[in-house]
């Protein structure tokens, strides 16, 4: 599982972070990089192209400001409670919770997915309104909740909170449901512990690829529990209707039950799911020591397979006497395994024609030469000081990133250690350009790389605000896209969202903004409490000098009308001038939405499912030319545009 993507999750706090809870990963699990969509079983990581889908919530929500409930906060400080701290913020959540008929539902516990002790109950007209402390610095960010209540499936509920501000869900509706008691066991009956959770449909068994999609996508599926050291578990407030249990002990593959009917008002019991022991054939067995001959405890142990066009890997956590168990794919035609210690202190060892039911391998980590990297500026000028980023291959059309931490002996020569498998390096320098070898084989020891960086090219201009010079501004550039159709969390872009670079504006404005290759470029200026500024794409080779103009911008106010009138407080707002960065907000008491600081221009105002999040971004991409954009308004500077959003016709 990639460092980046579990640290991420620690310190978002999401729901995810309870998954990998359960399945005790360690913190030192070497970081994916490419061709790898990771997931995590009990002590075994499977890396996989799967992607993950989000669960089945029920339809329906939009909510009304409450009174004051109960509300639990947890003592993340062991010391005073948040309310009694000065150095902790609130947001605060409102919501009204209701039946599938519009009654109110006392009763409902909603908690923090993250922080389970962050709730409150709802109140006899079924509201509820909890201050959430934020401990970190974001001032906002996105929030998981659950809403439960016996008799009604969980509700999961996903929105953005902001500091010092109110948000408003509206009416949540809760569908019908019931709790399902069962037991996980082996195919000889013995109750195993083991992680259940439900699926719509159930895999064809005989096909491993299907097989293999399914479980990436049940296993991040929400809700899930674990059953205990006689298989027993209660799996708590399933939505009505047909569907299957899945389950996966720690050494299993997933399993899946028959089809259950969940009808209203009738707790399912005696569901027994069955989870077949593995076959010889699909584990592998061995120890990874150092190079001393010691156990190499918590080493991390990869396997990759390939079968033609098929490919996959799987990892798992070697224990402290260094022995580890693999639960592979069967039926690929190589296998090999990869044995890198927790801290990273040996290049990786690589064992290769490894063949399915294999016992006792032996993965001995060694010392290596270092490799010498002589890096050189374009006239031969030696660079002593750069950053290296080292990618090591861990099976096929996979890498991961190691430690490189090279040590300058002058005259641009740097000493590291590198991997004995296939590696790539990545140099980078101040006033240099990112360097990127091609896939190198293993070095010969002692042996010295060449790299020789190019200097860095730049585009200059000023940034003004109000006609002066906006020291401080934000400027960067990102990639256009031609004439594919790209769209970021579901809003059309005329550009990628991530910049390409950025630079900050001097006490006089200017700036010089580095660049390389020869795409298109659109340059963005920002500075607070100003709208942004942006220049259509430009070719950076031929561009002179660039001059951005900051202004207060305008607003864009209006109502979302609902059909039969009914109050649309809660409902999502979404605006976009198709950059990359559209804005979302819920509608207040009345439907009432408000948008402030806007570039001027045209824009799009449209209903959303869900709020952006720039922490978390999704992207897709069609080649070709798209349909003309639809603009919904347009912005005058210093104006107010209003434009209400007309749900109430299809």
């Amino acid at each position: 599982m990639p460092r980046s993507l579990r640290y991420c999750l620690i310190v978002l706090a999401l729901a995810a972070l309870a998954f990998v809870a359960w399945n005790g990963l360690s913190p030192a699990s070497p970081i994916a990089e490419e061709g790898a969509a990771p997931s995590v079983v009990a002590h075994q990581l499977a890396v996989k192209s799967a992607a993950t889908l989000e669960a089945d919530d029920a339809p329906g929500e939009h909510v009304e400001t409450t009174s004051t409930t109960r509300t639990e906060v947890a003592n993340e400080a062991a010391v005073a409670s948040p309310r009694e701290r000065t150095d902790i913020k609130f947001a605060k959540l409102t919501a009204r919770f209701v039946d599938s008929l519009g009654n109110s539902l006392p009763g409902v516990f909603v908690l923090d997915a993250g922080r389970k002790t962050v709730s409150t109950t709802s109140d006899a007209a079924g509201r509820i309104a909890l201050d959430v402390p934020q401990f970190r610095s974001e001032s906002s960010w996105s929030a998981r909740f659950e809403a439960r209540r016996k008799g009604y499936a969980t509700k999961f509920l996903a929105f953005a909170l902001t500091l010092d501000t109110t948000t408003p869900l509206g009416d949540v509706v809760l569908a019908p449901g019931v709790d399902v008691h069962g037991r996980t066991v082996d195919d000889t009956g013995v109750g195993i512990e083991a992680t259940v959770g439900k699926d719509a449909t159930r895999p064809d068994m005989a096909d491993p690829v299907r097989r293999l999609q399914a479980e990436q996508r049940c296993l991040g599926s929400r809700p899930t529990t674990r059953s205990d050291s006689n298989g027993n578990f209660v799996l708590e407030g399933l939505p009505l209707g047909e569907l299957h249990l899945w389950a996966k002990g720690e050494a299993t593959h997933m399993a899946w039950s028959e089809r259950l009917a969940l009808v209203e008002g009738q707790d399912l019991h005696d569901v027994l799911v069955t989870v077949p022991r593995p076959r010889d054939d699909e584990l592998i067995t061995g120890s990874v020591l150092l190079p001393s001959g010691q156990p190499a405890a918590r080493a991390f142990v990869s396997c990759g397979y390939v079968d033609g066009q098929r490919q996959g890997s799987q990892g798992t956590w070697a224990g402290n006497d260094g022995r580890f168990q693999l639960l592979i794919e069967p039926g690929y035609s190589a296998y090999e395994l990869t044995a890198t210690d927790r801290d990273e202190r040996y290049p990786s060892v690589v064992l290769r024609d490894v063949r399915p039911g294999d016992r006792n391998l032996e993965l001995r980590l060694f010392e290596q030469p270092p490799l010498f990297i002589a890096v050189h500026g374009p006239l031969g000028e030696p660079i002593d000081r750069c950053s290296m980023r080292v990618h090591r291959a861990a099976g096929p059309n996979s890498w991961v990133v190691v430690k490189a931490n090279p040590k300058s002996i002058g005259g641009g020569l740097h000493e590291t250690v590198v991997p004995n498998t296939r590696f790539r390096i990545q140099v980078e320098a101040e006033g240099f350009q990112l360097h990127k070898t091609d896939e190198l084989e293993p070095p010969e020891p002692g042996s010295t790389l060449e790299i020789r960086l190019e200097r860095v090219r730049h585009l200059r201009g000023r940034v003004f605000a109000e006609g002066r010079a906006a020291a401080g501004a934000k400027v960067s550039s990102y990639k256009s896209v031609g004439e594919s159709v790209l769209r970021v969390n579901g809003f059309r872009s005329l550009h990628t969202p991530i910049e390409a670079a950025k630079a900050i504006a001097k006490e006089d404005g200017t700036f010089e903004l580095p660049y390389e290759g020869e795409d298109s470029l659109w340059i963005r200026a920002e500075l607070a409490g100003f709208a942004a500024a942006e220049l259509e794409p430009i070719d950076p080779a031929s561009s002179g000098a660039l001059t951005l103009e900051l202004v207060r911008g305008g607003v864009i106010e209006g109502v979302v009308i609902l059909p039969n009138g009914v109050d649309a407080e809660g409902t999502i707002v979404g605006i976009s001038r198709c950059d990359g960065f559209p804005r979302t907000q819920r509608a207040g008491a009345g439907g009432r939405f408000h948008f402030e600081n806007l570039t001027p221009g045209p824009w799009q105002v449209m209903r959303r499912e869900t709020e952006f999040d720039r922490m978390s971004l999704s992207t897709s991409t069609s080649n070709g030319p798209g349909a003309p954009i639809e603009w919904s308004c347009e912005v005058s500077d210093g104006r107010t545009t209003r434009f209400d959003l007309d749900l109430s016709r299809p």
